[in-house]
């Protein structure tokens, strides 16, 4: 029997390729980005790699994490054999299979370099993937952000804390690092982390603190917000990987 009987190839439906593929050759998913079964490999890769890149790159996203869709950068810098994401597999399995649902409040702790910010871009490009809005910021940058609105004719802090509880994935980073924060650099938190946990929006909070030290920087109202089984607190330890 002719191979082409037992396997058809299919035309890339992309007018521009015509490349000729096998669909049950084609896998669900190119490191976890879920594939377009209508069009080829090369395609399926140029497709995710523009959709990330793009959705990360306007939403505020460290610039060397836009190219976390491309296959070599992901092979290279997303290990999940690396001694911070091996001890965190569990907690990490649980936080990807739980990514589509709402009001998922994810805790990265822990050591300097060691992949929490990648981990929290990750799962953030995944959330931009599936066409669901994101945003990221560092805890200074968003009370710098508020402030320099006191004075703006198009920015108001009620745009800003409107804008932060309605996107569908926030990524804060850097919390507690802002030294000589004030009594309302914490409270704008508590009330973005607040009114997020109202709308079920899911929230990434990172830090390199440990669990303790988080509590006491962020006070004890977030204790609350820290239970339930919506909540996933991973703390990451060991040698920068940087």
């Amino acid at each position: 029997m002719d191979p082409e009987e037992l396997s058809p190839l299919n035309k890339c439906s992309n007018n521009d390729c015509g490349n000729k593929y096998s669909v049950p050759d084609t896998p669900n998913n190119i490191g976890g980005w879920q594939t377009d079964r209508t069009i080829c490999m090369d395609c399926n890769r140029e497709k995710i790699f523009k959709l990330v890149y793009n959705n990360l790159k306007r939403n505020n996203f460290p610039r060397e994490f836009w190219n976390i869709a491309n296959d070599e950068y992901f092979k290279k810098f997303i290990n999940w054999d690396s001694p911070a994401f091996k001890h965190n597999a569990k907690g990490i399995k649980r936080v990807k299979d739980r990514l589509t649902t709402e009001n998922n409040l994810i805790a990265l702790l822990g050591s300097h370099g060691t992949g929490k910010t990648l981990l929290g871009c990750y799962l953030a490009a995944c959330m931009g993937y599936w066409r669901k809005s994101l945003y990221y910021t560092k805890q200074n940058e968003l009370s710098i952000r508020i402030r320099g609105s006191y004075n703006s004719k198009t920015e108001t802090e009620w745009d800003i804390y409107r804008e932060l509880i309605n996107v569908n994935f926030l990524v804060i980073d850097e919390i507690g690092a802002f030294v000589g924060g004030s009594d309302a650099d914490s409270r704008y938190l508590q009330a973005i982390i607040s009114g997020r946990h109202d709308k079920q929006k899911s929230l990434v909070l990172i830090s390199n603190l440990d669990y303790e030290q988080f509590i006491k920087a962020m006070g004890s109202w977030i204790t609350d917000r820290l239970k339930g089984s919506h909540v996933s607190i991973l703390n990451f330890s060991g040698d920068s990987v940087r």
